[in-house]
């Protein structure tokens, strides 16, 4: 397993698998890796065929430390490396360029830019960001980010991994590798908006809905109507409900036992970035509902409101773990 608590935001991660498709990849691209992905506090950015999501870094295994590599910018500000995760997540929800995968293995000129692929999606994050990892971040390979002059490379960042850990990371769940239920709902969402829109779209991600709403208003009540019967409108639910011990000190402390307080303060260093997201995310639907007056903006204010509650609880959770601790120790 990667050791992911050394991981740090902006780090990149390429890997491979042994299946016919990752080896398809290296053999075309002439690279030692398939596959790449951004990391984000505490979680993962990266665009496999359900499209860009967001995974849990506890969910990845490997057969071989060599499997994977871990890269870090050598000099990119800490400004910078913000920018090239906000434009990360500003991707959550676009579909995979399927048809640009072949294109770039065939180089072949690349044609759904409103679609994502994994090392595009990386090295466009940090062109964004004003430090670019690579000559053409619209079309290269695991091979270009691997030799990039603008990353190094991270050492020993591998052991090996515990069976209750294998267990985990095999096991059903919201954020599992192989079903990410966040992102097939907001795909699923999205795909059913599109339908239902009164002229064609082809909007992939929440800012791009955003705009196409404005444009279309007359679309709002088919598509508030849709986010709210959607399962992903209701997930911080089934998260909570999956994950109990995120939301009670008692419940951690049995989890990780001796190891819990290094946990929470882990958990708890990184959780004030995503409070602090939502929070953003929450104003902006709140204003953009003031301002033209659509059912679907409330009801995506609302739902970041209850994933802000969420986090709350969580961060409640550490503390308590780590103040406990502390009343012990004497």
């Amino acid at each position: 397993m990667i050791k992911y608590f050394d991981l740090i935001k902006g780090d990149v991660i390429l890997d491979r698998s042994n299946d016919h498709v990752s080896e398809i990849i290296r053999k075309k691209s002439d690279s030692d890796y398939s596959h790449a992905a951004l990391i984000l506090d505490g979680a993962i950015i990266e665009s496999d065929i359900i499209g860009v999501q967001s995974i849990n870094p506890q969910r990845l295994i490997y057969d071989n430390h060599d499997d994977f590599i871990v890269l870090r910018p050598k000099d990119a500000s800490n400004e910078q490396i913000i920018k090239a995760c906000c434009f990360a997540r500003s991707e959550i929800g676009k579909q995979y360029a399927k048809k640009d995968i072949h294109n770039i293995l065939m180089s072949a000129q690349q044609e759904e830019l409103n679609r994502q692929y994994c090392t595009r999606l990386v090295a466009q994050a940090y062109r964004y960001a004003g430090y670019d990892i690579v000559d053409n971040a619209d079309s290269c390979t695991p091979k270009d980010i691997q030799h990039s002059k603008k990353l190094t490379r991270v050492d020993d960042m591998w052991y090996e991994a515990s069976e209750e850990e294998i267990a985990f990371a095999k096991s059903e769940g919201i954020m599992n590798l192989n079903s990410n239920c966040q992102t097939i709902y907001y795909s699923e969402m999205f795909e059913t908006m599109r339908k239902a829109a009164t002229s064609e779209a082809d909007f992939q991600t929440e800012d791009q809905l955003i705009h196409f709403l404005i444009a279309h208003p007359e679309c709002d009540n088919a598509f508030n109507k849709i986010l709210r019967n959607s399962p992903y409108f209701t997930l911080w639910k089934d998260y909570e409900r999956e994950n109990p011990w995120l939301y009670d000190a008692e419940l951690f402390v049995e989890k990780f036992k001796s190891e819990s307080v290094d946990y929470a303060e882990s958990y708890l260093s990184s959780i004030q970035s995503n409070i602090t997201r939502w929070v953003y995310q929450f104003y902006c639907y709140i204003m953009l509902s003031c301002e033209h007056k659509c059912f679907l903006f409330n009801s995506f204010a609302e739902m970041y409101a209850n994933a802000i509650l969420g986090w709350l609880k969580q961060k409640i959770t550490f503390e308590q773990v780590i103040e406990n601790s502390k009343s012990n120790s004497f």
